[in-house]
C-alpha cells in the first residue's frame, strides 16, 4: 500500500511540473506575440502540424502581423 501512495504522489508531482513547464512556455510564447504583434494563422498551423504529422517536412509557417 505504501508503494502506491508513494508512486502516485511521484507521478502527482511530476504532472504538476509539467504542467508548469508548459505554461511557462505559453506564458513565454504570448508575450513574444504582444511584443511583436506576429503570431501564425491558425490555419497555417494546423497545415503544418498535419504534415509533420504525416511524416512530411513542410516549411515553417511564417509569423505575421495580426491585423487589428
Amino acid at each position: 500500500m505504501h508503494a502506491f501512495i508513494v508512486d502516485t504522489l511521484a507521478e502527482r508531482v511530476m504532472q504538476v511540473e509539467q504542467d508548469a513547464a508548459f505554461h511557462a512556455v505559453a506564458d513565454d510564447r504570448l508575450a513574444n506575440i504582444r511584443a511583436t504583434g506576429k503570431t501564425v494563422a491558425w490555419m497555417d498551423a494546423k497545415t503544418y502540424l498535419t504534415a509533420c504529422a504525416n511524416g512530411e517536412r513542410p516549411r515553417k509557417p511564417i509569423a505575421r502581423q495580426i491585423a487589428k
